[in-house]
């Protein structure tokens, strides 16, 4: 059980105990309202069971260095890569992108090459600047160039419900969709 882990989060996140060297993360305290709102449903997670076979292959994975999984492949990137790049503002395209994060989109770039390179089936998520805001459910994606309404923000629990929704979906399948409100 993961309350038997003595340095495990769990201690903090699922049974609400303090622990001074913990802080909890924002996604964490999304969970609900109150702490006994967030211990519940961190628990919640952790109901199932994995057979023999399971524990088998996730342990012959790390021990190989291995990852498991299938074959469907989500990533995060960034607007304004790619065709995305109209998007942007002024500021953005011209100064802010090129000045101040030139290395991280330059990373960006190498990853979605990569994975537009490979054999799986990837969807490559651009959200637009993340915010801690709550998750709404309510987004754009795969939305027009040349749409004025979009406010170039997104939450970050926002953009994690459009990657798990994309597990089950292959309406962005070998694409990259943009993400704002």
């Amino acid at each position: 059980m993961p309350e038997d882990y003595k340095w495990s989060s769990y201690q903090a996140s699922g049974l609400g105990k303090t622990i001074k060297l913990w802080t909890p993360h924002r996604v964490y305290r999304q969970l609900g309202a109150t702490i006994t709102e967030r211990t519940h449903a961190y628990r919640e997670m952790f109901l199932g069971h994995l057979d023999e076979k399971m524990v088998h292959k996730i342990r012959q994975a790390t021990h190989q260095g291995m990852v498991l999984g299938g074959d469907r492949f989500k990533c995060q990137s960034g607007l304004g890569r790619g065709d995305s790049r109209q998007l942007l503002s002024f500021h953005y395209k011209y100064l802010i992108f090129p000045l101040m994060l030139r290395y991280v989109y330059a990373g960006h770039e190498i990853q979605e090459k990569y994975v537009r390179d490979s054999e799986l089936d990837w969807t490559i998520a651009r959200p637009a600047a993340l915010t801690d805001g709550n998750h709404t459910g309510s987004y754009w994606h795969g939305f027009m160039v040349n749409d004025k309404s979009l406010t170039r923000k997104i939450s970050h629990a926002d953009v994690a419900d459009f990657m798990l929704n994309q597990l089950v979906d292959d309406t962005y399948l070998h694409k990259a969709p943009s993400i704002s409100y």
